[in-house]
């Protein structure tokens, strides 16, 4: 059990994320989950190994962490409830509200969601990227429908889950920016202890129009083509005539 500042980690074959690791760079992320004292509420504990990281490297992902606080007040961002930097070890504790125990792409592959359900997951989606489209965030993000940078949370009032941002699509954008010392491509390891799978794909560095493949991928899951109905075909349309247009106007620059 580790403590820190009144935050308890606990160990549980139950609790999702645990003994998960997420390797880029050099820098291993841990996500147990946590729960403050005194609450009942579980939390997600991101925990960034910085032994490997140079003070400017720090520094920049403390300055990511600020940027993607400045979101959270968007309905479709997980809050950061706290972080810290500590010196021994060397670590970076992010804290943010514990979302489902499955990644978007196995909730649709384990459950049958309903062309209504599909709907509301590809609005929430629109209005993410339209928001990232407006501050300019897109260069700074990278969102993958399985490894919970954009997870589904529970959402009152509402039969459906709910599509948010959570630390780590900014986190990983950063961290997948190749080091002087390494080579111009990275390889992203995913651990899984408590089912001993591995999965490797190339981390490299994410363009605008590279974050537009990835939504892409992700609406590939919201839109069942074998019911394809009217409402989901025109946000589709939308989707697509706004990232065209996007990739169009980062092409001008």
């Amino acid at each position: 059990m580790k403590c820190l500042n009144g935050i308890i980690c606990h160990k549980s074959d139950s609790l999702f994320y645990e003994e998960q690791n997420i390797s880029c760079s050099s820098v291993t992320i841990n996500m147990p989950y946590a729960r403050q004292c005194h609450t009942s509420p579980h939390q997600l504990l991101i925990e960034v190994n910085t032994e490997q990281m140079c003070d400017s490297q720090i520094d920049v992902l403390l300055d990511i962490i600020a940027q993607y606080k400045e979101l959270t007040s968007f309905p479709y961002v997980s809050p950061v409830v706290h972080f810290q930097e500590t010196s021994y070890p060397q670590r970076l504790y992010i804290l943010t509200p514990q979302p489902f125990n499955t990644s978007i792409q196995n909730y649709f592959e384990e459950n049958n969601v309903t062309p209504f359900e599909r709907n509301s997951f590809l609005s929430s989606l629109l209005e993410i990227a339209s928001k990232l489209h407006k501050d300019k965030f897109e260069d700074n993000i990278s969102v993958a429908p399985t490894n919970f940078s954009i997870a589904l949370f529970e959402q009152q009032n509402s039969p459906f889950p709910q599509l948010a941002l959570t630390p780590l699509s900014f986190i990983l954008k950063m961290l997948s920016k190749p080091s002087k010392s390494n080579s111009p491509q990275n390889t992203f390891n995913m651990k899984n202890t408590s089912n001993s799978t591995n999965t490797e794909t190339t981390c490299e560095p994410k363009s605008a129009k590279a974050f537009s493949r990835e939504l892409n991928t992700i609406i590939d899951l919201f839109v069942d083509e074998k019911t394809p109905n009217f409402p989901s075909l025109v946000c589709l349309l939308f989707f697509i005539l706004l990232y065209s247009y996007n990739n169009y106007y980062h092409t001008l620059e």
